[in-house]
């Protein structure tokens, strides 16, 4: 029940794919600031950590995703998005469904990284599809996502890296 600004999107489509070119703009940067700092809170989270954070079956079977994990569920939507924008065409639509499982890995540098095992969902068929995705993040930038899915013998793996600004924010 608030405004929170107005914002318009301009969106490029090409004949073939990379992604498409997205430039949006907004008059208000409540909500972004909010996210931007969510995000960096996460990222400060994740790189003090001295054991992986790991989980399972999130949501799960109820639709509940525990508090201390819908960062983590975040990114995995983030990485996906690579995913579902290389796989869809005309004919199927994807959508991540939930992750079987995930760990962190812990890395020396300044990003942080996790491993995926996750189901999305594809229509009209309404078949899950196994997709394992390990995703390279920092706040501010776009991730960098490799992964490799089952039952697909157009697009089965692939490494996605594209030029941009993507924060968690986007995906809540």
């Amino acid at each position: 029940m608030e405004n929170i600004g107005f914002c318009t999107a301009t969106i490029f489509f090409q004949e073939e794919k990379p992604r498409p070119a997205i430039n949006v703009n907004c008059s208000s940067t409540k909500i972004q600031k909010q996210a931007s700092d969510d995000d960096y809170n996460f990222y400060k989270l994740m790189k003090s950590q001295t054991v992986p954070i790991t989980g399972e079956n999130i949501p799960d079977s109820f639709g509940f995703i525990e508090p201390q994990l819908e960062p983590v569920w975040n990114l995995a939507k983030l990485g996906s998005s690579y995913v579902i924008w290389d796989k869809t065409t005309e004919g199927h639509e994807y959508n991540m469904q939930q992750i079987k499982s995930v760990k962190q890995v812990l890395r020396k540098d300044n990003l942080i990284a996790f491993d995926y095992d996750l189901f999305l969902y594809e229509r009209p068929s309404e078949e899950l599809v196994s997709c394992s995705i390990h995703v390279v993040w920092i706040p501010g930038k776009p991730p960098k996502v490799d992964y490799n899915c089952s039952e697909d013998s157009e697009n089965g793996s692939g490494n996605k890296s594209d030029d941009g600004s993507a924060f968690l924010g986007n995906f809540k």
